[in-house]
Parts: C-alpha cells; sequence; structure tokens
C-alpha cells in the first residue's frame, strides 16, 4: 500500500480524555485541535478543508499553541507565517531537514514528505500537513 500525494494521510487532533479534571490545574480536555483554513464559513468549505489536507493541527501543552496566520508555496520553497512560535522545525521522512520558517525544495531532494512542526512555550505545538515535493 503506498501512500502519499494520491493518496495522503493527513494528521487529525483530538483529546483522549479518559479522567477527572486534576485539582492542581483544572481541565485537562480541551488541548488539541483541528484549525481549518477556510475561505468562506460553509459547509462546502469546511468538506474541502478536510478533503485537501487545508487544514493544521495544535496541542496546547502547557501554553497555547502559535497559530499558523499563512502558508506559502512556491517553486523555489514552503514558508510558514506564525509570529507566536519560538521555534520551526521542517521534518522530512522523520527527520530534522531545516529550522525557520522557511525549507528550499533543494533541501527536499529524494524526501518523500516534509511537514512543518510550530513549537510555542511549555510544548505547544503546531503541525502541518505533509507537502509532497515534485
Amino acid at each position: 500500500m503506498h501512500f502519499g500525494p494520491d493518496r495522503p494521510i493527513w494528521a487529525f487532533a483530538g483529546d483522549d480524555y479518559h479522567g477527572r479534571a486534576r485539582p492542581r490545574d483544572g481541565k485537562r480536555f480541551n488541548r488539541s485541535r483541528n484549525v481549518l483554513l477556510l475561505p468562506t464559513h460553509s459547509k462546502d468549505a469546511v468538506r474541502e478543508a478536510l478533503t485537501e489536507g487545508q487544514f493544521y493541527v495544535q496541542h496546547n501543552g502547557d501554553h497555547h499553541a502559535p497559530f499558523i496566520h499563512s502558508i506559502d508555496v512556491t517553486d523555489e520553497a514552503i514558508s510558514v507565517d506564525a509570529p507566536d512560535a519560538v521555534g520551526i522545525e521542517w521534518i522530512a521522512d522523520g527527520e530534522v531537514v531545516a529550522t525557520g520558517e522557511t525549507v528550499l525544495n533543494d533541501q527536499l531532494v529524494d524526501r518523500t514528505y516534509v511537514r512543518a512542526e510550530v513549537h510555542g512555550d511549555g510544548r505547544a505545538v503546531s503541525c502541518t500537513q505533509p507537502f509532497y515535493p515534485i
């Protein structure tokens, strides 16, 4: 079975909560979410975002995960605009291949996918869906 641009696997976030609130820090749910990038607020836009991978996932950790304001894909690079990030790592085939807001396509030769992990304080993170280099 081959997964890739013709059959992508999207990341989804969800709380796996089975316990009661912890007295010390209150609730331990509502920490993970899917953030859909929608041109309009409609059922059709939501469906398209979910089927086309036009969303990213967040986990708050001990602080709020940074929001991704935009993602720009060109023939030369992929860039993420996340002003509140404390760091950005680009993961390709399970390895960090770049850091910072941009990864160059030259860094993705012979890679099957790349995605960005946008880190915030306290183990908070936002992760993009995979991009498949051509």
